[in-house]
Parts: structure tokens; sequence; C-alpha cells
């Protein structure tokens, strides 16, 4: 894929695995980012991406691009809006969906959504913490995309 984005003008100045066969490229130069699925490879302006969230257990955990983020969120950024997102729930101790759904302005795939878990996961578990923290990642990339628009 990076060759395919080369050939296309495409700078790659950041790139995150998304788990099996998913990946996203940012192109900061010329604001723009691409998404595979795949062999399948879409390109977006930063201004094509409509909005994000990450879903732990079925629950918004945080939201992106002028919708409402959680008071944790807005006071300490990410981590504390799961924290703060765990807070109102009770609070399992096995997370079994954790997933990042993308809403894009494209009528012919207008969601990209990247599944995190595979299986049930401990979230005292250090396999739990790295999926999050990967979630996290794309959290944030995804937030500066958005401030970047």
């Amino acid at each position: 894929m990076k060759k395919k984005l080369q050939e296309m003008g495409f700078n790659i100045d950041k790139h995150l695995g998304l788990g099996i066969k998913q990946a996203i490229y940012v192109d900061d130069t010329n604001k723009r980012f691409a998404l595979t699925k795949g062999k399948e490879l879409r390109v977006y302006d930063y201004k094509d991406l409509l909005g994000f969230e990450l879903n732990e257990d079925g629950d918004t955990v945080v939201q992106g691009k002028g919708l409402a983020t959680l008071v944790g969120g807005v006071t300490f950024g990410i981590t504390g809006a799961l924290v703060g997102a765990a807070g109102p729930r009770k609070n399992k101790g096995i997370c079994t969906e954790l997933n990042i759904d993308i809403r894009l302005n494209d009528l012919s795939e207008p969601r990209y959504k990247v599944n995190y878990l595979v299986k049930p996961m401990k979230k005292s578990g250090i396999m739990y913490q790295s999926t999050l923290n990967q979630a996290q990642e794309l959290v944030a990339l995804l937030t500066y995309i958005d401030k970047q628009n």
C-alpha cells in the first residue's frame, strides 16, 4: 500500500496498523488520510472526516468532530474520558467489545469500523491495556485530523 500511495503523490507522515489487514496513513502536508481494508484503499481529505466514536461494550466512551465529548475528556483528555465514562456504569472486569467507528463523507462507504477485540479480555490484563492504548492512539490521531480542518 505504501508504494501505491507514494505513486499517487501521498506523503506518508504517519502510519498506524489497525488490527488485521487495516491501516490508516496520514499525509499532513496535503491534509489527506488513507484508510485500507484488505487490498482496498480509500484516500480522503481531512474535511471528509465527519466524526468518530470509541465504543466499549456497546457504550460510547469518546466522540469527536463537534459531538459532545464526555466531561472527563474535556478536562483530562482521552484517558480522562475513559475513566469518566467508566464511572456511572457498573465496571465489569471483562471487556467483550472495543471498537472505533469512523464516519466519512463517502456515499459508497460512509462508515469505517475498526474492531480491536476478537475475544473477551480481562481489563486488568496486559493484552487489554495494550489494545486500549492502540485504540487511544487512533482516537488521538483522528482528533488531530479533526482539529487541522
